[in-house]
């Protein structure tokens, strides 16, 4: 890709004052050999600390600093990967920060820390790259910090939006709450029959009426039986699998599923409980930082944060959009809330203006086009990060702005 618009910060970085290396010809700038620089430390990574990839524009987006867009993918992405491309928001005088959570690696590098499933601890790395960006040793001057989370990455945004190291939060494609409301209601893409859409709420979860006798474990999977043969059967929907049942990993129900299938443990299983079936502490650590109720539940009581969610017409985590219905009991109390970008920033980044929040109040037709794409869209994303960054460096939080605030 084109590089001559951007000075690369490559990699990890965790100080400044590194020798630059202009090998690329003079069209970027490369400071330091990427092994030359420490990780950043961070409690959630152990003595190896946490890798971070950092690339800035060669022109800061304000006289006094950079807008810096630190994002979060979901876990199961590698955290160097550009599910975003980076080159738009360098053009515009950002800078974009990623990081490789505990226990992971990619290209050469890796965060320390356990390998595992907790969620607190994938929070406690955003919070860690928050206060390197706020830091002395961040190797550019920064504007307004705004964090964005992809898919699962929004929950953890969440979470970790709360503590005030960021001055706003873009959510795309974000499932924001448990299992129980993203997938349990449309396991693969079929309505559960036990479920009435419309009923999920932020405090109590989704009903479910009558299942948990009627839940079955296969051997393979747990499904729900709903002409009570213990056969799994066509139609029938598989709420937990154990994709390899000598060394595979078990797919996590949600802690109100396990808790019904701990209460009926006796119909479940034909005999004993499986082995590596996950315990309730197993549970909720995966969800740690994937389930945002409890931040979302604090920003509807105390008016917490400024969130700019962009919407889909279509979903790529199930058929009904409960989750968006249990987002706006929560984010439209937050002290600033908006709901997809404004016109004047969706013109400056060449994305459709107009754009129509699309109605989540019956089964959407998965096939049918929606208002804005279901994958990641880096346009759309980008005027969202623009937004939010010109908005702080202004301080304007009106409702719809009449120009961009930035040069």
């Amino acid at each position: 890709m084109p590089v001559t618009f951007f000075l690369a910060f490559a990699a990890i970085v965790g100080c400044t004052g590194a020798d630059t290396d202009s090998d690329t010809g003079g069209t970027a700038l490369v400071v330091g050999p990427v092994d030359d620089f420490p990780q950043v430390a961070c409690d959630a990574a152990g003595d190896e600390g946490l890798a971070l990839h950092v690339l800035a524009g060669a022109v800061p987006r304000y006289d006094d600093g950079y807008a810096v867009f630190v994002r979060v993918w979901p876990d199961h992405r590698p955290g160097f990967e550009e599910v975003l491309p980076s080159p738009p928001a360098l053009e515009r005088g950002a800078v974009v920060v990623t990081l490789l959570e505990p226990g992971t690696s990619m290209d050469g590098h890796a965060s320390g820390g356990p390998v595992g499933e907790s969620g607190t601890a994938r929070v406690e790395a955003v919070n860690c790259a928050l206060r390197y960006v706020r830091g002395d040793t961040f190797p550019v001057t920064a504007g307004p910090v705004v964090l964005t989370g992809v898919s699962f990455g929004a929950g953890t945004v969440m979470h970790a939006a709360l503590e005030p190291l960021a001055d706003g939060a873009v959510l795309f494609e974000a499932p924001l709450v448990d299992q129980l409301v993203t997938l349990e209601p449309t396991p693969q893409r079929t309505l559960d029959p036990s479920f009435v859409p419309g009923t999920c709420t932020l405090d109590g979860g989704c009903p479910f009426p009558g299942r948990g006798p009627a839940l079955v474990w296969s051997g393979s999977d747990l499904f729900h039986d709903l002409n009570s043969d213990r056969v799994k059967d066509d139609g029938e929907p598989v709420l937990a699998l154990m994709q390899d049942p000598t060394g595979g990993s078990l797919g996590l129900p949600s802690v109100e599923l396990f808790d019904e299938v701990a209460a009926n443990s006796a119909t479940v299983f034909d005999a004993a409980v499986p082995a590596r079936w996950p315990t309730r502490a197993a549970t909720l650590a995966y969800w740690a930082s994937r389930d945002a109720t409890v931040p979302l539940q604090r920003v509807r009581d105390e008016g917490l944060g400024r969130w700019l969610f962009i919407a889909t017409a279509t979903d790529h985590v199930q058929v009904l959009h409960e989750h968006v219905r249990v987002m706006q009991e929560a984010l439209p109390h937050a002290a600033w809330f908006r709901l997809d970008p404004d016109a004047a920033y969706l013109s400056l980044v060449g994305a459709p203006a107009g754009l129509e929040f699309p109605a989540f109040a019956t089964v959407a037709d998965p096939d049918a086009p929606g208002a804005l794409p279901e994958a990641p869209d880096g346009l759309i994303t980008l005027a969202a990060e623009l937004e939010l960054a010109d908005r702080a460096h202004a301080n304007d939080w009106s409702d719809d702005l009449d120009a961009v605030l930035a040069p």
